[in-house]
């Protein structure tokens, strides 16, 4: 697969190099004839960043027609989807006339697939074009789809220092679904953002978070059993205890105090 893959760049490059836009979907329609991709296999995220995120990137500046594009992002072959996500963003990031619905559909995709490539498209253009981003995510917020919320969570360790209050507001709001999905991608993000130096505001949130009538204890806790929480064992604690007074004592909540303990006992030794 790979050696195919790097065959398939090599002509969708030169297809690009070309200017016709004839030539790229020609070579665009050789991926319909790999199996695992006209099968709709599912994929590794790795495989969706490193093989298709550079496809989607060269179509963005070929001559590929924006409504070509766009129509791409129905087909109901997911590599196709991926393609299509990746290089509408490129282009909208590129001030092309791109409808925001196209992106909010490529961020509530049935597909993990596409949805990470949208994830990871997003999170590399903020660097740059950080309030762009960040209002595309905002107009996302309001959704009723907890796939679109996945995804914006996923993408708010890119735009945090700019926006952190709605974000963390944002945060709580969604640990009140308790849906595992969000939850898990919530614990991710968190500890992203305080793996960039923000450790102490996500304590504090925590312990906020803590005093709540009905706390999210399982993100709680999974967010203290990281190792940069290290630095704030006794706050840590502290928000544990809480949690055990408003909620009672649970298996959970005692996993998280013993994590707690050999990571002090880490420092200790190290």
């Amino acid at each position: 697969m790979k050696k195919l893959m790097k065959e398939i760049k090599t002509d969708l490059r030169a297809a690009v190099v070309l200017g016709h836009p004839e030539a790229v979907e020609a070579v665009l329609e050789t991926l319909s004839q790999v199996p695992q991709f006209a099968g709709n296999h599912q994929m590794e995220e790795h495989f969706v960043i490193d093989q298709l995120v550079p496809l989607g990137e060269m179509v963005a500046k070929s001559s590929f027609p924006l409504d070509e594009l766009s129509e791409m992002l129905d087909s109901s072959t997911t590599v196709y989807r991926v393609i299509a996500a990746v290089g509408l963003i490129f282009r909208w990031k590129s001030q092309e006339k791109v409808r925001k619905e196209l992106l909010k559909q490529a961020g509530d995709d049935p597909r993990a697939e596409v949805r990470a490539a949208v994830v990871h498209i997003l999170k590399s253009i903020s660097a740059d074009q950080t309030e762009l981003v960040m209002d595309l995510i905002d107009s996302w917020l309001d959704t009723t789809s907890n796939r679109l919320k996945l995804t914006s969570v996923q993408v708010f360790p890119a735009f945090y220092s700019f926006n952190s209050e709605e974000i963390l507001d944002t945060i709580y709001e969604y640990t009140l679904l308790e849906d595992y999905e969000i939850n898990r991608a919530l614990v991710d993000s968190l500890n992203e953002i305080a793996q960039n130096s923000h450790g102490k505001e996500i304590m504090d949130r925590l312990e906020i978070w803590s005093h709540k009538r009905d706390p999210n204890q399982w993100v709680i806790c999974k967010i203290l059993s990281n190792t940069w929480v290290v630095e704030y064992t006794d706050q840590a604690a502290a928000v544990l205890h809480n949690l055990e007074r408003s909620r009672g004592h649970s298996e959970i909540i005692e996993k998280t105090f013993k994590q707690l303990q050999y990571l002090n006992e880490e420092i200790n030794n190290s």
